[in-house]
């Protein structure tokens, strides 16, 4: 209450004392530091290096280690752009190298229909940024795959369709299988019982519910072939 008050005498300038703090916070937030253009670019490099340098050293001594502790293999240098995926369920994890993860990511791995639901991540692949993947069956990331940020990988409906009784059945779930050198757009969905073929490439925003041959560009809600890529 108190420092509301304050607060509000200062932006009504009530007093004389808060007409002086109310203008020199106006000159404050006005004020330019004048830098010559070398020294800010030193600035510029030192603040880019020192915090490379830190994001490799709490990937390789933190996130790394526990990135690992909850696969079933990692495979060598991976990456972890500030944090580790959330991962709920204990099925089985597996990671190829040099793939790189960004960060808020989600993974559900979970046995609720299969005794062992399995996320393969093949080497060389990128997944960007608040990427959620939900495994119930099987999903399958080839190697060189590029996947956007925001990328939703779903091989389950979530819940079942009967209003009476929302438990998923079996038929609930199908496969995911992402073949090697394919491109998903930020934003993008995955449904499950679908294959995307060596070389796919996915358009931002997509919602992909059939099969996509390899070497198409797809795009839309639902998906739809757009053109063949040479």
């Amino acid at each position: 209450m108190i420092f509301e008050k304050i607060t509000d005498g200062i932006r009504m300038k009530s007093t004389p004392f808060y007409s002086l703090i109310h203008d020199l916070y106006k000159y404050l937030i006005d004020f330019e530091l004048p830098v010559p253009r070398k020294i800010a670019w030193m600035m510029y490099s030192e603040r880019s290096l020192r915090l490379e340098l830190w994001r490799m050293l709490t990937n390789k001594i933190y996130y790394e280690p526990l990135l690992r502790s909850r696969c079933t293999s990692v495979g060598r240098n991976i990456k972890c752009d500030g944090d580790i995926p959330l991962i709920v369920g204990n099925g089985k994890i597996i990671i190829g190298d040099n793939v790189f993860i960004g960060n808020k990511g989600a993974w559900f791995v979970t046995p609720n229909l299969h005794e062992n639901p399995i996320l393969k991540i093949g080497s060389n692949t990128s997944i960007n940024y608040r990427t959620v993947i939900s495994v119930e069956c099987m999903v399958s990331i080839g190697s060189n795959c590029l996947i956007a940020e925001e990328t939703k990988i779903f091989d389950n409906n979530s819940h079942g369709i009967d209003f009476r009784n929302r438990k998923m059945m079996k038929r609930d779930a199908g496969p995911i299988i992402i073949e090697d050198d394919v491109w998903i757009g930020m934003n993008s969905i995955i449904l499950k019982n679908v294959t995307l073929g060596r070389g796919a490439v996915v358009a931002a925003g997509s919602v992909v519910t059939k099969d996509v041959a390899p070497m198409t560009l797809v795009g839309g809600s639902p998906a739809k072939f757009i053109k063949k890529i040479s």
